[in-house]
C-alpha cells in the first residue's frame, strides 16, 4: 500500500494512508470516488507526472474480454486495455489479474486504461500512479 499512497500523494498531494488503497483495490476505490463526487476526474496529473505518456500508441482492443481468461476458459470482473499492444486483460479483483501480469512480462507497456464503459481513468503501473488525461478522447470499453 506504501507505494500506491506515495503516488496518489505526488499526484494530488492528498495522503489517503488512513484509506488502505492497494492496486488490487483499485476498482472498488475509484467506484468510491466517483460517489462521493462528481468531479470529472479521479486523480489530476500532469503528463510530467507519468513519464510513460509517449509510449501510449493508438491501440484497437484485442478483444471484447479478457483474451487470456477467453482462451482459458476463465472469468474477470473488470477489463483493462494496454495503452502500447492493445491487450485486454482482466483487473486485479480478478482471479488471474492477467492485465498486471501482461505487464510484467511486457515491462515496456506500463500503461493500461480502463476498458469500462462510463470510466476514463488510466494507470501506470511502472510509476504506481492512477490519473487521468486532460483532453484525451473518451476511453474505449467493451460491449
Amino acid at each position: 500500500a506504501g507505494d500506491h499512497v506515495a503516488a496518489e500523494k505526488r499526484a494530488t498531494g492528498r495522503d489517503v494512508r488512513g484509506q488502505g488503497i492497494r492496486l488490487d483495490q483499485v476498482d472498488l476505490y475509484i467506484r468510491a470516488r466517483q460517489e462521493r463526487s462528481h468531479a470529472t476526474s479521479i486523480v489530476h496529473a500532469m503528463a510530467e507526472t507519468c513519464s510513460h505518456l509517449d509510449t501510449v500508441a493508438d491501440v484497437a482492443p484485442s478483444s471484447e474480454g479478457c483474451e487470456d481468461c477467453l482462451r482459458s476458459g476463465g472469468r474477470w470482473v473488470h477489463l483493462r486495455l494496454c495503452m502500447e499492444c492493445g491487450h485486454v486483460g482482466c483487473c486485479d479483483s480478478s482471479p488471474n489479474r492477467h492485465a498486471t501480469a501482461h505487464f510484467h512480462a511486457h515491462a515496456d507497456h506500463p500503461l493500461i486504461r480502463s476498458y469500462e464503459p462510463g470510466e476514463d481513468w488510466w494507470y501506470c503501473y511502472a510509476d504506481d500512479l492512477l490519473f487521468e488525461v486532460d483532453g484525451a478522447p473518451p476511453a474505449p470499453s467493451h460491449p
